[in-house]
């Protein structure tokens, strides 16, 4: 199927730590490496009031803990109540 892309996304531990992971993106493979970054603060802000919590209301240090996309994905999955 010459057509199908696949977007993987992964921990660089993960790559770095296993090996069926680190063999997709040798240098014969037919995969790229994008490095993610922190997420801006306008970007936090945006996502914790789209699922409900007003990020005013959110110590300094956990808008910054959470520009970390891992940290922010999970932190989304909570129901609103439970921050």
């Amino acid at each position: 199927m010459p057509h199908i892309n696949v977007l993987l996304v992964v921990r660089t531990v993960d790559i770095d730590q296993d090996g069926r992971l680190s063999r997709l993106i040798t240098a014969d493979a037919q995969a790229e490496r994008f490095l993610v970054g922190d997420l801006t603060e306008e970007s936090v802000r945006a996502v914790l009031t789209a699922c409900g919590n007003d990020p005013d209301n959110l110590s300094t240090v956990t808008p910054e803990l959470l520009r970390a996309p891992l940290h922010l994905a999970v932190s989304s999955a909570l129901p609103a109540a439970a921050w």
